[in-house]
């Protein structure tokens, strides 16, 4: 007993009787000795004592006679034994027995108690012991019923905190928790247990073996283990080797839980274990200490499901684990051997790679595991490119053209697999490197055939029409945002951004809300860089607008010329006048100069951001594969600021760079820069000799390398200056604030899809307009280009084909109908186009891609997405979705073959 019962007993007391001529009450049964033993009830002193023996309850009562208020005795001897002296003090001269169930309903607020509870007696033991400070909860109803009173019982014995009781609040109890269980009395362990297996579910008994088994901190590793063990679909019927493996390691697993269980407990269990690791996985990523928590017990979680997974001889099933460490390593390994099959040229080989990606990349693990999923999917996306041969770059504006849209991106996915990965076995990490090394071979070919062209190029002086150079960045590409009185734009030059950093900042520069647009519908464009291709030179030439040298200062000073002459004011930032002061993210200079976007004061502002460089320069690169926009200082906070004044956003760089390879390279005493020298000897095997007007170091004639590998000064993470495709392309990159953004005549739309190489995603396929964007006018035809051209004239491809899923659903009596729910449908070639647009990317198609896909402004889209999902999502049912934050529409193909009753082929 313990206090409350006391206190209840007494106002039950007080409530017969005001006045005690007694002052002890006897009370059958034993007091916690934890309980308190002086207490106040209702103002009166109440002492409490326990005495298991008859001369103990003498001097009780002995020494009670001279004290104030009430001596509450508990003992468990009875009257006869006790004696008259002691009877004779006594409340009603005897012992009086605990009514405990009527104490219990008084505390939780109740007048009548379930039948099934009268006999038990140990429930009603528990719940007056463990009794929150704050008391029980009162009932709604009037009765206490039998689920109410254990579940109560069962929180507080096994310390949950939460409102619900169920497999997932069990899963997470630490082994402290379930030591309490062992503590009880065997009626109430054996109560509690039976009602616990019975009211929460089946995956309740296998967790409390595992309790009484003493393994209850494994509980989540078995479960996951389980998953694996009980799961008799994913063990193939014709191999009756694993069927065997699973057999022998059930009954391991078995004896480690110390019971037999029915195989639904056991899958109850899995799930619920699942269903847990699941949830702390959403949190992985977070930045708080709860988040650090989740992945600790994560951590902890998996190394002892591996552990149990070996001990149980369960190895062989391991591919089969869908949230084991294991699990995902069996099918890395599993992904290399295909992934080498397919560059043997095994033709089938292919598709068996693509199945093997997909089940690497839809393990519930791959977001934790980044760092060994990247470079298996690189590997992959590297083996569909070496597929096909990737043309000689025919010119220079071909081998810009092609490193901005295509190799950049083998570059990107190239440094993670030399970075590699940290668990791969052996023979994982010689397939990524035999991947690395084809690619880089055909990589140093076009580098080779580049840096010819380049030579001849430059010797020439010729400028072909097609071809941009880096000191016409601001008047071809700047110049026309500014006009019409249209919001002037942030120009953003991120030194040292090879084409490869740029298209992953571009991607996050999407998900901040920003559309890219540029001037050519086929994609991307990029410029050329001065030679060497160094801040100097190329940096300087880009802000001044013409070939030019120097630092800061003449980068300011004609940069504001450059602008004058187009009557708009300009300011440039540097790295030091970034920073703000307390409280200041960005320094206040910089933030009114980008908040001045109209009227006379209205201004270009331009920011230069050396996180790049710097990395290279000071080794900050290291193992780096990933560059996000946190990663480049102040990035974030300038594109924040361009949104909130609707400023569009010109992301460019002054040249590219490449990594250090670690394979040595030839010194020269005589150079001052990593990857260019003087022309004092001949080039030799893997460098150019440059000479020209464009060449504005060296006195006009220098040796640069073209092999990634060269360098001539002391080892960095990167360096630049060399003749190499990564180089001298300078990415050039354009982002409005939103869809609806003015835009200048003849520019397009981007869509994630037209600037996505096709090999870097399977679901990835050109976008191809149904017909012209209506309001933009068609480009010019002109005459023909000079050789070294940078865009070939675009061509208008023709709407869907007759007979494909699109026209078999537009022309379909469902179709029809739902027609009638949709004021001024689209045209059917519209849904048609759109549709099957949708099959060709796999399924899913950005919101933006509509803007070609349809021939829509980037205005109506949202209404065209509206309308699309009123005609194809019949009764309610997503046949399109809109998923992404409303970003990507996603298409259930068997569902729209049924909602429209369409027989034959799901294609």
């Amino acid at each position: 007993m313990n206090d409350v019962v006391v206190r209840e007993f007494v106002r039950g007391l007080m409530r017969q009787s005001e006045v005690f001529t007694q002052t002890v009450i006897l009370l059958d049964g034993r007091y916690d000795p934890a309980a308190p033993r002086k207490l106040v009830v209702d103002g009166m002193e109440v002492q409490v004592a326990d005495s298991p023996s008859v001369l103990g309850a003498m001097q009780a009562c002995l020494d009670h006679r001279l004290a104030q208020g009430l001596l509450v005795l508990f003992t468990t001897r009875d009257e006869r034994e006790l004696g008259v002296d002691v009877c004779s003090q006594a409340v009603k001269h005897r012992r009086l027995p605990v009514h405990r169930w009527q104490i219990v309903l008084r505390r939780f607020g109740a007048s009548d108690l379930d039948p099934r509870l009268r006999r038990q007696r140990w429930v009603a033991d528990g719940l007056l012991e463990t009794e929150p400070p704050q008391g029980w909860p009162k009932l709604p109803g009037a009765v206490l019923d039998y689920d109410t009173a254990l579940r109560q019982l069962a929180r507080r014995r096994l310390n949950i905190t939460g409102d619900a009781l169920d497999a997932t609040e069990l899963l997470i109890l630490t082994s402290a928790d379930f030591a309490g269980l062992d503590r009880l009395r065997l009626e109430e362990r054996t109560g509690l247990e039976q009602w616990l297996a019975h009211g929460v579910g089946p995956a309740a008994a296998v967790l409390l073996a595992l309790a009484r088994a003493g393994h209850g901190a494994d509980a989540l590793s078995f479960g996951l283990v389980a998953g694996v063990l009980w799961d008799t679909r994913s063990i193939d019927a014709a191999d009756p080797g694993l069927a065997r493996v699973q057999g022998w390691a059930q009954g391991r697993a078995e004896a480690f839980l110390g019971a037999a269980t029915e195989p639904e407990q056991m899958i109850a269990f899995a799930d619920a274990s699942r269903g847990v690791v699941t949830r702390w996985l959403t949190h992985a990523d977070g930045a708080t200490s709860a988040d650090a928590e989740h992945r600790h017990r994560i951590e902890t979680v998996l190394h002892q499901a591996d552990r149990l997974l070996v001990q149980f001889g369960a190895a062989d099933l391991a591919e089969r684990g869908e949230l084991l460490d294991a699990g995902l390593r069996a099918r890395l390994r599993a992904l290399a051997v295909h992934v080498g099959r397919a560059l043997d040229g095994r033709a089938e080989s292919h598709a068996t790679m693509e199945s093997g990606l997909d089940r690497v990349v839809t393990h519930d693990l791959a977001s934790l595991r980044a760092e060994q999923v990247t470079p298996a999917v690189m590997a992959v996306r590297l083996a569909r490119w070496l597929r096909d041969p990737a043309p000689e770059p025919r010119t220079v504006a071909d081998g810009v053209l092609n490193q901005v849209r295509d190799w950049g991106w083998v570059d990107r996915a190239v440094a993670a697999l030399w970075f590699g990965e940290p668990m791969a076995d052996p023979a994982t990490a010689a397939l990524y490197a035999r991947v690395h090394d084809e690619v880089r071979a055909v990589r140093d070919r076009l580098d080779g055939q580049f840096a010819a062209r380049l030579a001849a190029w430059t010797s020439s002086s010729a400028v072909p029409d097609g071809l941009l150079l880096i000191e016409q960045v601001l008047d071809r590409i700047a110049a026309p945002l500014t006009l019409n009185d249209a919001v002037p734009p942030l120009l953003l030059v991120i030194d040292g951004m090879s084409a490869a950093v740029a298209t992953q900042l571009a991607e996050q520069i999407r998900s901040f809300g920003l559309s890219e647009v540029a001037r050519n519908a086929d994609g991307r464009e990029g410029a050329v860089a001065v030679i060497p291709s160094v801040t100097g030179v190329s940096r300087t030439s880009l802000l001044c607008g013409r070939l030019a040298s120097g630092a800061a200062d003449t980068e300011r000073a004609r940069f504001t010329a450059f602008w004058k002459s187009h009557r708009l004011a300009a300011e440039l930032f540097h790295k030091a006048d970034l920073p703000g002061g307390a409280g200041h993210r960005l320094s206040p200079l910089v933030l009114d100069a980008i908040s001045r976007i109209d009227g006379p004061d209205r201004a270009v502002v331009g920011v230069v951001l050396n996180t790049v460089d710097d990395a290279l320069d000071h080794g900050r690169e290291g193992g780096r594969v990933d560059w996000n926009l946190g990663d480049v200082a102040f990035l974030p906070e300038l594109l924040a600021a361009a949104k909130n004044y609707g400023r569009p956003v010109l992301l460019v760089s002054d040249h590219g760079h490449v990594l250090e390879r670690e394979r040595g390279a030839p010194s020269s005493d005589d150079a001052t820069s990593a990857r260019w020298r003087p022309h004092n000897r001949p080039p030799e095997d893997g460098e150019v000799e440059l000479s020209g007007d464009r060449v504005l170091l060296g006195d006009g004639r220098i040796v640069a390398p073209w092999r990634e590998t060269i360098r001539y000064t002391a080892r960095k993470a990167g360096y630049h200056g060399g003749a190499s495709l990564a180089e001298m392309t300078v990415p050039v990159l354009v982002f409005l604030p939103a869809l609806d953004a003015p835009m200048p005549e003849q520019w397009h739309v981007l869509s994630p899809e037209r600037v996505t190489p096709a090999w870097w995603s399977p679901s990835t396929t050109a976008v191809e307009p149904a017909r012209p964007a209506s309001g933009l006018r068609k480009r010019r035809q002109s005459a023909p280009e000079p050789a070294d051209v940078l865009f070939e004239s675009p061509q208008v491809p023709v709407a869907s084909a007759r007979g494909t899923l699109g026209w078999r659903v537009v022309g379909s009596s469902r179709y029809e109908a739902q027609q009638r729910y949709v004021r001024k449908a689209p045209d059917q070639d519209v849904v048609a186009a759109v549709i099957d647009a949708l099959v060709r990317s796999g399924d899913r198609l950005s919101v933006t891609a509509l803007t070609e896909v349809a021939g829509t402004p980037p205005l109506r889209v949202p209404g065209l997405v509206a309308m699309l999902r009123r005609l194809l999502n019949v009764e309610g049912y997503q046949v399109l979705a809109l998923i992404d934050g409303g970003k990507t529409l996603e298409l259930d193909r068997a569902l729209l073959h049924s909602q429209f009753e369409l027989a034959g082929v799901k294609s």
